[in-house]
């Protein structure tokens, strides 16, 4: 029987011993993981591209719709002001105060003893500025704006005599009459007030000789804000 000698058997033997080195299987798993590697972080670049390219036209988008957001605010702003302005004006023709109810109160009360001397009005007027609103860190009103206002303050002075048989007896009677007329009620509101400022001692008229009582009222009205 022949004999087979196989001479490349040492050679086969170490090629087969180098394919199982585990450094170079190691070393084509870092290629691959490499590699691969790569290849993610290509696909992933693209999708930011993408999604920076989808930014920026919803960034352009966003400042055309915040264009037009600002100027629809500007406008019901605008708008606002118009209303309470037209508010204002509408308070002040309704409630404003008139001389005539004030002579028509003072006609129905008065009495024949008792004739009125001077009749005084002041009107005060207590400015108070406009208050802007407040807004938060995203742009929405919080405390919406306050409008200035005026705070009227009206002094009614009334001096007058009491002519009466006995000088001085009709005097709280006026000031009743004058505090329970509907007309002037109205005018004092919830707040108002008629007071006896001065109540002079009883002298008589040197042209007459007709003794009287001078005497001064003071009616307050009830404050207004306008």
């Amino acid at each position: 029987m022949p004999i087979r000698l196989n001479l490349l058997a040492e050679a086969q033997a170490l090629e087969e011993e180098r394919r199982r080195d585990p450094v170079k299987r190691a070393l084509l798993a870092a290629v691959a993981l490499v590699i691969c590697s790569l290849l993610g972080s290509l696909i992933f670049y693209s999708r930011v591209l993408i999604q920076n390219s989808e930014l920026a036209g919803l960034q352009t988008q966003w400042q055309l719709l915040q264009k037009d957001y600002e100027q629809a605010r500007d406008h019901e702003k605008r708008l606002a002001e118009v209303r309470q302005r037209l508010a204002a004006l509408h308070q002040l023709a309704t409630n404003r105060f008139l001389q005539g109810n004030l002579l028509q109160a003072l006609q129905k009360v008065a009495l024949p003893d008792v004739p009125l001397t001077r009749l005084k009005v002041e009107q005060f007027y207590v400015l108070t500025p406009p208050t802007p609103g407040k807004t938060n860190a995203a742009g929405r009103l919080t405390q919406p704006p306050k409008p200035a206002t005026a705070t009227e303050r009206i002094l009614i002075t009334l001096d007058a005599r009491d002519e009466s048989p006995n000088p001085g007896d009709l005097v709280t009677v006026y000031k009743d009459r004058l505090s329970r007329e509907p007309l002037f009620k109205e005018l004092l509101g919830s707040k108002g007030e008629v007071v006896l400022r001065n109540l002079a001692p009883p002298v008589q008229d040197p042209r007459t000789g007709q003794g009287f009582v001078a005497f001064t009222l003071e009616c307050r009205l009830e404050e207004r804000v306008r």
